[in-house]
């Protein structure tokens, strides 16, 4: 593999006009700041950025939602035994947060996990209040 020519690479800028973000008024490029290259609304060019533009928004937030799913099911409920990712998605969906199913009782757990996964989870969770407690 060819190692990469950094001084080939060539850094561009969208300028949006203002208030309208939906379009483009013309490109800066890195080193050339004060010689924008302006664009028509209605070219081909200007779509085809458009669509590079969105394509690019698109895979940045599909890649933060993962990274987001990935931070939240790693979560404090990944150190209970018995509880896996089933029963994790099963819980967040039916409390919404783990604040809710740490303070949830073993009779309000159990429809979702079972008696023993239930009873588990509230030992957990009341171990780490008396560990806070000291």
């Amino acid at each position: 593999m060819q190692a990469l020519d950094l001084e080939q690479i060539m850094l561009v800028g969208l300028v949006k006009p203002p208030k309208r973000h939906s379009e483009i008024s013309h490109l800066l490029i890195h080193g050339r700041e004060d010689a924008p290259i302006p664009f028509d609304p209605n070219s081909l060019a200007v779509r085809l950025i458009l669509q590079i533009r969105e394509e690019t928004h698109r895979t940045a937030v599909e890649f933060h939602r993962k990274r987001r799913e990935k931070r939240d099911f790693s979560s404090e409920l990944s150190e209970i035994p018995g509880i896996g990712d089933k029963r994790k998605m099963k819980l967040l969906r039916n409390f919404g947060s783990i604040e809710r199913i740490a303070k949830a009782g073993v009779d309000e757990l159990q429809p979702f996990v079972g008696a023993k996964a239930a009873g588990e989870i509230a030992t957990h969770f009341e171990r780490q209040r008396s560990i806070a407690a000291k």
